[in-house]
């Protein structure tokens, strides 16, 4: 992930962009959805829980 544009999440790897709510591809190559993870915020910084 590079970040969101446009409610999207894009991928710098391979330039698809997935819903930021479904994880469902939106444009690019991925056919599949992003699994989903927990975040947490502390601070100023966010961890992925896994």
């Amino acid at each position: 992930m590079t970040g969101i544009r446009e409610e999207q999440i894009v991928c710098g790897c391979h330039g698809a962009r997935f819903d930021t709510d479904s994880g469902e591809p939106q444009s690019g190559p991925a056919r599949s959805a992003l699994g989903k993870i927990t975040i947490e915020v502390r601070g100023e910084d966010l961890y992925a829980l896994i």
